[in-house]
């Protein structure tokens, strides 16, 4: 079992521990679960996968289990918050593994959980506080709507939330920057004073430190760092240098090779990209591995495609940072950036949904020539020092050899036209997608390396599939080659496919 200094794990954790295969606590582990256990407040900073969640799982439930008397059924002991639907669902999950050992060894305060998230049904979450809801987990606009709410569902839950003795906000900086401070404080407000308070995070930033000083009494703070790197130690971070309208060719290309025996998830800049680019693959080729997509306003499969990816042993899934921060997707082993993201924070959290927990991982971003200086702006200002650039292909091919690889690409653009000209939903969304990405290029905050004007407009179009160019301020002044308008099609004209979608632009045909 677990050595831990100054406490001891019941038999409940051990067996927990060793059902879940771990030999060893992380160095987060190591140094927060025995200060939790001992009634310290922590502010703990690590990097992407080094295990939190299991930082504060292990000591709430046997904070919770430690209680003399039974907690009762309107009783709440500790609360987790995490900013994503997805994050929380896999709190949840691993929760659900920990639980029955409790329950097998007779735990005194042994009981039962709830989720709130924005799929949960009142059904649901009624059925749960009545069999009892001893650790809630919460994305925060979920739980400010109950909190604040008047039905008895609210109630209950106020009334529950003033036995909490724990409560931890999982990836806090990020719950911050996604606007969520006000939901905070007024949870803040409503929780016992005297309760113990568990922060955890991938990054620091002053907005944190001033919700440290806000939430937690005289915290230890928690720094593990791996050697000189922010990122997991056993990752390999690549880079290739590629054109824009090649990155189609190299994606489909790289996903025949990597995704049918392995998972691989493959990062972009927008939802409208997301969106389109897993439909357009799936209808150019067929004969590709399982592909799906996920981004933020999905709404009603967006659940659906995370559980399926998350259990399955091959296949690609396209996304947007979404997925960047705090969830675990297993055995995920290529992250492909197909461009720099807006935070060069965020390049080091998508680099991290690989090579967790000490497992190997694979990273490579592609960058088209007049962004390679990114790779040097990484290593000043994220530590980013291993970064590397690889072979241009996968077949060991030279750096001087670019022009044959790209030459042994297939080139998919003229077979994404046709059938953008076939169909007006995939038309519709490749004009969403390149507007999507042309503002995204245009708000970089790394200006003086992402610079519109450095975009070759033309290409980047017929990389899109665009029939012909939309009207945008942003292309007003910028000069436009390579690029062939399809003059005899009329877009107007092109059917809708799916006829669920047909019959949906009629009824708004006909409200106009």
């Amino acid at each position: 079992g677990w050595q831990l200094d100054r406490v001891e794990l019941s038999p409940a954790a051990q067996s927990a521990i060793a059902a879940l295969g771990f030999a060893a606590p992380t160095p987060v582990q190591r140094a927060c679960i025995p200060l939790l256990l001992s009634n310290k407040d922590v502010a703990a900073e690590a990097v992407t996968g080094s295990g939190k969640t299991l930082a504060y799982l292990l000591p709430a439930l046997e904070l919770l289990s430690r209680r003399p008397e039974p907690w009762g059924r309107g009783e709440t002991g500790a609360v987790i918050v995490a900013p994503t639907a997805e994050l929380a669902r896999q709190v949840s999950g691993v929760l659900a593994l920990l639980l029955p050992h409790y329950e097998r060894h007779r735990q005194p305060g042994s009981c039962g959980q709830l989720l709130l998230t924005r799929g949960c049904s009142q059904a649901e979450i009624d059925a749960a506080l009545a069999k009892g809801a001893t650790l809630v987990v919460a994305t925060p606009r979920r739980l400010s709507d109950l909190l604040e709410s008047s039905c008895s569902t609210g109630e209950r839950l106020r009334s529950a939330l003033r036995s909490v003795e724990l409560l931890v906000l999982d990836e806090a900086d990020r719950l911050l920057q996604q606007g969520f401070r006000p939901a905070l404080d007024a949870l803040l407000s409503r929780l016992p004073k005297q309760r113990r308070t568990g922060l955890f995070s991938a990054t620091q930033t002053r907005e944190l430190e001033q919700l440290v000083r806000a939430g937690l009494r005289n915290p230890v703070s928690v720094r593990v760092t791996e050697k000189l790197a922010r990122v997991p130690a056993g990752l390999t971070n690549l880079y290739c240098e590629i054109a824009a309208d090649k990155k189609l060719d190299f994606l489909c290309t790289f996903l025949m090779e990597h995704a049918a025996e392995q998972k691989v998830l493959v990062f972009v800049a927008t939802c409208a990209v997301a969106d389109y680019l897993a439909k357009a693959l799936r209808q150019l080729r067929p004969d590709l591995p399982p592909l799906s997509a996920i981004h933020g306003r999905m709404r009603k499969k967006r659940r659906s495609v995370f559980a399926a990816f998350a259990s399955c042993r091959s296949g690609a899934l396209v996304c947007t940072d979404v997925l960047a921060r705090g969830v675990d997707l297993p055995d995920v082993a290529w992250v492909l950036q197909l461009d720099p993201p807006t935070s060069t924070e965020h390049f080091v959290h998508r680099c991290g949904r690989t090579a967790r927990i000490g497992r190997l991982g694979r990273a490579m971003l592609l960058l088209q020539p007049h962004e390679l200086e990114y790779v040097e702006f990484l290593r000043l200002n994220q530590g980013v020092a291993q970064l590397s650039h690889p072979p241009v292909s996968f077949h060991q091919v030279e750096r001087q050899e670019l022009q044959q690889v790209y030459s042994s690409l297939t080139d998919l653009g003229p077979q994404l036209r046709q059938l953008c000209s076939r169909d007006r939903l995939l038309c519709e969304k490749s004009v969403r997608a390149f507007v999507s990405y042309v503002q995204f290029y245009r708000k970089h905050e790394c200006r003086l390396l992402f610079r519109l004007r450095d975009l070759n407009i033309g290409r980047l179009a017929t990389a899109f599939g665009l029939l012909r160019l939309p009207r945008m301020p942003e292309l007003r002044k910028l000069p436009v080659t390579d690029f062939d308008p399809v003059k005899d099609v009329d877009v107007g004209a092109i059917p809708y496919l799916d006829r669920s979608v047909r019959r949906q632009r009629a009824k708004q045909e006909q409200l106009r």
